[in-house]
This record gives C-alpha cells, structure tokens and sequence, in this order.
C-alpha cells in the first residue's frame, strides 16, 4: 500500500480535494501474485469523495457536511490530471459507497459527486484527447448504497455491482483496441528473465477509485471483494486453480492493511473485520458486525476526533512540509491559557465512554 503524503491528516481535519486536485486520505494497493518469474499485478486506489467538502468536527458524532453552492467539473479535473499522470494510458471507474438515505448528509455529498461527474464527462467530449493527452477522459460512475444491503442481509452484496464495474472496464479497454473482451485481463502482466530484464505483456485497462465518507470501513470491504475476484483470474492466468478457502489468508491481509490506514486517519481500527473474515466453515461476505466492538471503537474515533486530533494534524502537516507557521508572538500568552478547559474536556469525554460501554 502506498499512501499520499498531500493532504494527508486526521478525520475531519481533512476532507475532499483541496486546489491543485489532491485528495485527502489518498492511497493505492497492489496486488502482486507472481509464479517463478511470471508476475501479475492488480491495482486499486481509495480518496475522500473528489470534491471540494469540509465536516469540521463539532462534538457531534456526525458533524455537518459543507460544500460550495456551485458545481464545479474543473477541481475533479484536476484530480483526474493526477491520475493520468500516475497511470498513464489507464481508464477509471469510480465506486461511491455513500449513504442513499433521503435527506441524509451523505445522499447530499453523494449527489454532489455524481452532479461534477456528469458535467465533466459532458465538457470532456468537447476537447479533444491525442494520445499523449493526461487530460479529459471519460470516467464511469457507480453509485452503491453498501450499509443499506448489509443491513438487509444480502449474501455477497457486492458481487453484482462489482461484476458490472469489471465488464464495463472490459467493454471499454475492447472498444478501443483490437483485442476482443474475452481476451482482456483486469491486471498487468509481465515476466522478468534471470538477468532482470521485465517483458510486458499487458497492462491494467481499468482501475477502480472507491470511496465512502471515510475511505475506511465501506471501502476496505469493497477493496477486499474486488481483489480476490481479480485474485482468482490472476491464479489462473499463472496456471493454478481458484479453490473454495484459497482466499482466507488475503482476508487477513485486507484486515491488517485496513486497520492500519484507520489508525493513520482516525486512531482506531477499522470496522467490518466480522464481515472481510467470517466465522470457520464459512464464506459468507454478510456476516453482522459485533455491535460492541462497534461502539467501542465509534467511542474511540470521537474522542481522538475532537479532543486530540489537531495535534496530531499539527504534527502530520508539519512533517509532510504542509505547515503554516503561526504569526502569534512567542511569550503573548500565558502558557497555562486554556489548560484547565483541555484537561476538563478529555476527561469528561473518557467518562462518557467509560458510562456507555457499562
């Protein structure tokens, strides 16, 4: 996994694009598999939603969503410009995972992210794209609705959506090129003789940018379900079989890798792990969440939010050289300035948690 060093930070310090089209929380994973000197690669990515969006913590547990009045296609452009310049010749899909709920603040950010789609795509037809052009291209956009069917306990609820995403990259890399789509794989391949030399034999088409609120929890279900389904080409491709169980081990990868950019993000572990590794004897991918566990860790994730998460977010832009020195003047204010209220607020916020887990 490779994470973004721009706009990196906490939570809700930071949140969408900021103005050069970087996104907050930004990462990429790659799947390598690989059979003597035969390897194959699969890659995803993971961002905050790819618009501009604040939700300043407030002491709530959701706190309120803000977004400019107007749609603009220019800042997700300047997303995709960043894209194309790390993958170059690569088509990309995106996968929202935000709420469908009417009214609710998610639905609001989710609309707002297919309304700048949509008005990219329809400006991009208007300029023209050479074949060594990094701007414009057509992006897909999928809108899923995952709290929703793992609350109504569908079985695998994810294997349609991402059947369609992976068919539409196939459709699309086979329109615009000779090979046909039975033919297309949705990684890269290449061997790599004794003396290092790397042949290509082909190269990803499609790659699928997932987000939720959070680019946590929903995403890191979502990352792990399209992965083994690539994981099963790939095996075949290197000319092994895709047995029933064979997954179990990359589940437990896609835990770690998911609480560790929790940790990063928010301080806590992520949710979902019931959901990526089942109980033994099953492969069921709706399996409920254990409710404690999960307040538990919301209960984490609150406190470190609003009470310890702007130092932390001091420290991060401070080391990624996004830091802004203070204008204040050494010795202005007393040093104790404050103190008192600081010490009072985490302790009444770790007696809240200690109330609601009795």
């Amino acid at each position: 996994c490779r994470l973004s060093a721009r706009r990196a930070g906490t939570r809700y310090n930071r949140r969408g694009l900021d103005g050069f089209g970087h996104a907050a929380n930004f990462s990429e994973t790659e799947q390598l598999v690989w059979k003597g000197g035969e390897v194959t690669s699969f890659t995803s990515i993971r961002g905050s939603v790819p618009v501009r969006w604040s939700q300043p913590s407030d002491l709530r547990f959701a706190p309120k969503i803000s977004m400019p009045v107007e749609v603009d296609s220019e800042d997700i452009a300047r997303h995709l410009r960043i894209l194309s310049r790390l993958y170059e010749g690569v088509r990309f899909s995106f996968l929202d995972l935000l709420g469908s709920k009417t009214g609710s603040m998610e639905l609001a950010l989710s609309n707002r992210f297919r309304e700048t789609v949509e008005t990219h795509n329809t400006e991009s037809k208007k300029v023209a794209v050479g074949p060594d052009s990094t701007v414009f291209h057509q992006v897909t956009y999928t809108r899923f609705d995952l709290n929703h069917e793992l609350t109504n306990g569908i079985h695998d609820p994810l294997e349609n959506t991402l059947r369609a995403l992976l068919d539409a990259g196939h459709a699309s890399h086979s329109s615009s090129s000779s090979d046909s789509a039975t033919q297309v794989r949705m990684f890269s391949h290449w061997t790599v003789a004794n003396d290092g030399h790397r042949t290509h034999l082909h190269t990803q088409p499609v790659i699928v940018r997932i987000n939720c609120l959070d680019c946590l929890d929903r995403t890191n279900i979502s990352q792990c379900r399209l992965s083994i389904h690539v994981f099963a080409e790939q095996l075949i491709q290197l000319g092994n079989d895709f047995a029933v169980g064979q997954d179990i081990a990359l589940r437990k990868l896609w835990v770690q890798h998911g609480n560790q950019l929790s940790q990063l993000y928010t301080g806590s572990t992520a949710h979902g792990e019931s959901i990526i590794t089942p109980p033994p004897n099953t492969l069921s991918w709706g399996a409920k969440a254990n409710k404690t566990v999960h307040l538990r860790t919301a209960l984490q994730r609150w406190v470190n939010n609003n009470f310890f998460d702007g130092a932390k977010q001091d420290v991060i832009t401070l080391i990624t050289g996004d830091h802004t020195p203070s204008t204040a003047i050494i010795g202005e204010q007393p040093i104790y300035k404050g103190l008192t209220l600081d010490v009072l607020a985490v302790a009444t916020a770790y007696s809240v948690c200690l109330v609601a887990m009795l």
